[in-house]
């Protein structure tokens, strides 16, 4: 019961003020939009549309507002094609993505929603090593160790885009993880 206390102070400590800024996100920066796009399988058709000679800015980008921000459930082979032509990024984040863009929509809130239950994975992940490490869980050391993971202002902020960033953070806590059960074996 107390690990899942912990767990869940830890989700809370990390999700409010990310709930807080994201309620007053309307609009996705450049980025953001390249890699939603990506993620509902439409980068070969967004790359076609802009690059075709003779047309104004504006036609582009009303014809990018109709097939672009449409979501293709579930089609990874598309999605893994394309950005191994157009882009650099591994396509886990963007598969997953595609996922949460199918059940919920082409809108702000679905990364975020994605991007709240990796911060879920990674709190359970800092319990578990302060079970590793310390044999035990205590307040203090929850406090502090999620309070430097989560609360520093650039974790809120690369938390809050459209990006693979809080996936890149579950990596990072889960790598020292198997070294530490690993080594506890020995």
């Amino acid at each position: 019961m107390k690990r899942i206390t912990f767990i869940i102070f830890v989700w809370l400590l990390a999700l409010i003020p990310r709930v807080i800024i994201n309620k007053h996100k309307f609009i996705f920066s450049h980025d953001e939009i390249i890699a939603m796009v990506e993620a509902a399988g439409n980068m070969g058709y967004y790359k076609n549309v802009e690059s075709v000679e003779g047309w104004s800015g504006w036609e582009r980008a009303n014809l990018r507002k109709g097939e672009a921000f449409s979501v293709k459930p579930l089609d990874f082979k598309t999605i893994r094609d394309d950005m191994a032509k157009y882009d650099i990024h591994p396509p886990l984040y963007f598969w997953i993505l595609n996922i949460f863009l199918s059940l919920f929509g082409f809108n702000v809130w679905s990364p975020f929603i994605l991007n709240s239950l990796l911060i879920l994975l990674q709190a359970i992940i800092i319990v578990k090593i302060l079970e590793v490490v310390g044999g035990r869980i205590e307040t203090p050391d929850v406090i502090l160790l999620s309070g430097i993971f989560f609360l520093l202002p650039g974790d809120i902020a690369m938390s809050l885009e459209a990006r693979q960033y809080e996936l890149l953070n579950t990596n990072i806590l889960i790598n020292p993880l198997f070294i530490l059960e690993g080594l506890e074996k020995f």
